[in-house]
């Protein structure tokens, strides 16, 4: 099987450091302190996570933490990343603190689905194939 060569991974480092330019910009010190102002992706994510964390407290009711991080980052990334958030912790902000706690970020199923995938495409290649060819 032939290793993934990727950025975190190359012994090349002109290979590297051709990939690693090209995303640089993404993640630079002025960029991530701008998304981490008060109306940036970051720093607005984080304000509702803690917001929905006192509405839970103070409702006395248990909150779901790692559907509400899960809000969050995809909140985080998508406004990060694509200057628009997906708005997972204003999903169902209409609805009453009580009503909330039962209610999980709509896009759950596909993440987990891509989780299960990449756990299934570390395995060896020729078991791969095999719980490939299963699965069909």
């Amino acid at each position: 099987m032939t290793p993934v060569i990727t950025i975190f991974s190359a012994l090349d480092m002109e290979y590297r450091n051709r990939r690693a330019k090209a995303v640089a910009p993404l993640f630079s010190p002025i960029r991530l302190r701008k998304a981490s102002e008060p109306d940036g992706a970051i720093r607005s994510s984080i304000t509702k996570l803690v917001d929905q964390l006192r509405a839970f407290r103070n409702g006395g009711i248990p909150a779901d933490i790692i559907d509400l991080a899960a809000r969050c980052s995809i909140d985080v990334v998508t406004g990060y990343l694509l200057g628009e958030q997906f708005a997972g912790m204003d999903e169902f902000k209409d609805l009453s603190v009580d009503a909330r706690q039962f209610q999980k970020l709509s896009a759950n199923a596909f993440i987990f689905n891509i989780v299960a995938f990449s756990r299934i495409s570390l395995l060896p290649n020729w078991l791969f194939q095999y719980a490939i060819m299963l699965s069909s």
